[in-house]
C-alpha cells in the first residue's frame, strides 16, 4: 500500500517544456483524492515551484535539494538546514582563492546572490531576477545552498567544513549544502510527521541527488531518461518524463487507483 508519493520535478515530473501534462495532473489529483500524500522534492528554490501549485496542491514541498521542507499553510518550514553565515563566507573566499573567475551563487531566504548571470544555466523565470553580488555584504542569515559553476567535486570537497558536502548536479554545476540537507532526510522528516513508514513511500527521480531517496523509500523509481547509475540505484525504471512515466507507473502500481 502506497501512502506517499515523492517526485522530483525537472526531467522527472516535468516535460522538457517545464510543464506538467494534463494527464499527469489528473493522476496526481486522483492520488490526493484517495488520501495519498504528494510531495514535490526538487533542487529548485521555493519561488520556482509556486507556478506548479496553480493546478496541483501537494501536501509538502522539499526545495533546495532538501535544505527546506514546507507544508502549505504552515507559517514556518517543518525542516530547515542552512550553511551558517561565517562558513558561507569562508567557503566562497576559499573558492575564489583557487579559482578567481569562479562562478558562484548563494541562495539565502529565497533570494539568489550571484557574481554571474545564472541564466547561462537556467531559463527559469525565477533566475532572471537575481541580485548581483561580490559576497562582501550578504545578509547575516544561513545559506540554503551554494551553486558553483564547476564540475570538479574533488577540487571543492577539501575546502568545505565537515558539516557540508558537495554534489554534482545536472552534470554541469556543483551544489554545496549542509550535510543534513538531502531530499531523503527531508522526506523522512515529513513521513515521521505524518506517521508514514518508508516502506509505504514511492519516490521518483532522475539525477544523482535523487539516489538516496530512491534507495531508502519502499519503492524507488527512476525515469528512463535518468543516467545509468541512477537507474541502478532504483528498484524500478518507468517511462521517460516526456512519456508521463511517473503517472503511468502510478496507474499501474497503486492499488487505490485501480
Amino acid at each position: 500500500m502506497i501512502k506517499c508519493i515523492a517526485a522530483d520535478l525537472d526531467r522527472t515530473l516535468l516535460r522538457g517544456d517545464k510543464t506538467i501534462s494534463p494527464f499527469t495532473q489528473e493522476v496526481l489529483s486522483r492520488c490526493r483524492a484517495q488520501g495519498i500524500k504528494l510531495v514535490f522534492a526538487t533542487g529548485r528554490p521555493f519561488r520556482s515551484v509556486q507556478q506548479y501549485l496553480l493546478h496541483l496542491s501537494p501536501d509538502a514541498l522539499i526545495v533546495h535539494n532538501g535544505s527546506v521542507a514546507y507544508i502549505p499553510g504552515k507559517p514556518e518550514p517543518l525542516f530547515h538546514y542552512g550553511i551558517p553565515p561565517e562558513a558561507t563566507q569562508k567557503i566562497i573566499a576559499a573558492l575564489l582563492a583557487i579559482i578567481p573567475e569562479c562562478k558562484i551563487a548563494a541562495e539565502l531566504n529565497d533570494v539568489l546572490y550571484c557574481n554571474f548571470n545564472p541564466n547561462i544555466y537556467w531559463d527559469y523565470t525565477d533566475y532572471q531576477a537575481f541580485t548581483s553580488s561580490e559576497f562582501t555584504q550578504l545578509p547575516d542569515i544561513p545559506a540554503e545552498k551554494l551553486i558553483i559553476g564547476a564540475t570538479r567535486e574533488d577540487l571543492i570537497a577539501p575546502l568545505l567544513p565537515e558539516d557540508c558536502y558537495v554534489q554534482l548536479c545536472e552534470g554541469r554545476i556543483c551544489l554545496i549544502l549542509p550535510r543534513a540537507a538531502t531530499k531523503w532526510n527531508a522526506l523522512a522528516h515529513l513521513a515521521c510527521h505524518w506517521g508514514i513508514p518508508a516502506s509505504e513511500i514511492a519516490a521518483f527521480g532522475d539525477d544523482l541527488n535523487d539516489m538516496e531517496m530512491l534507495q531508502n523509500c519502499g519503492t524507488g523509481v527512476a525515469v528512463a531518461n535518468a543516467p545509468e547509475e541512477v537507474k541502478a540505484a532504483a528498484n524500478e525504471v518507468c517511462a521517460s518524463n516526456e512519456e508521463d512515466g511517473v503517472a503511468r507507473w502510478i496507474l499501474s502500481a497503486v492499488p487505490q487507483l485501480k
